[in-house]
């Protein structure tokens, strides 16, 4: 009973309660049948698959256990899946309480996210080329610490003449790179944009 958390809350030595309302715990499963095919020794086999699907929703708060308030409200929902497949026979069942389960870790997981800050660590990769020997020369500088003189490399390389548009493309997208990892954000924003703008070009000239 929410009602009762500031009592709940001193009792058990807690400042902070969460509670949760199951709003949707639904499980779902289908069969299909994939296309018949032969084998080498021209036997015909056929693949059978199961799939079950399982869905939870949530409603948590986070309540203060000094003033009753909620100090924040999240509805989440997350949805799992599991596959058994087998040739010329039923797939085994689907387990159905490891689903449930990583539901719940899952639903957990993301609440955490919600309400508390947390770091994720993203590597993304330099665009490399022949026409561009400027990304490799600037990637060994970033190796050793020097920022400034790998930038100016990566900036030459932005004003280099006569490239087909996608290695121009490569060229702004690199240094937008360099910029993100330098906490550069605006101008590291210009200039993907301008290798999305110019992808888009290239994109369309193709099709």
């Amino acid at each position: 009973d929410e009602t009762n958390a500031p009592q709940v809350g001193k009792l058990l030595g807690v400042s902070v309660l969460i509670f949760g309302r199951l709003q949707q715990d639904q499980y779902k499963e289908n069969t299909s049948e994939g296309k018949p095919y032969k084998d080498k020794k021209g036997n015909e086999h056929q693949r059978n698959t199961r799939t079950g699907i399982h869905t939870l929703s949530a409603t948590l708060k986070l309540i203060d256990v000094e003033t009753g308030k909620v100090l924040t409200v999240q509805n989440l929902t997350v949805t799992k899946n599991q596959r058994q497949s087998a040739v010329d026979k039923h797939p085994s069942p689907i387990n159905r309480a490891t689903l449930y389960k990583n539901c719940v870790t899952a639903l957990g997981d993301k609440f955490i996210r919600k309400i508390a800050p947390y770091e994720e660590r993203v590597k993304a990769s330099f665009e490399t080329d022949d026409k561009l020997p400027e990304v490799d020369q600037a990637v060994a500088m970033f190796k050793i610490g020097e920022w400034p003189d790998g930038m100016e490399l990566l900036q030459k390389s932005t004003r280099k003449s006569k490239l087909k548009t996608e290695i121009k493309a490569k060229t702004f997208y690199n240094l937008g790179l360099a910029q993100i990892y330098r906490g550069k954000y605006e101008q590291a924003i210009l200039n993907i944009k301008k290798a999305i703008k110019i992808g888009r070009i290239l994109i369309l000239t193709f099709f």
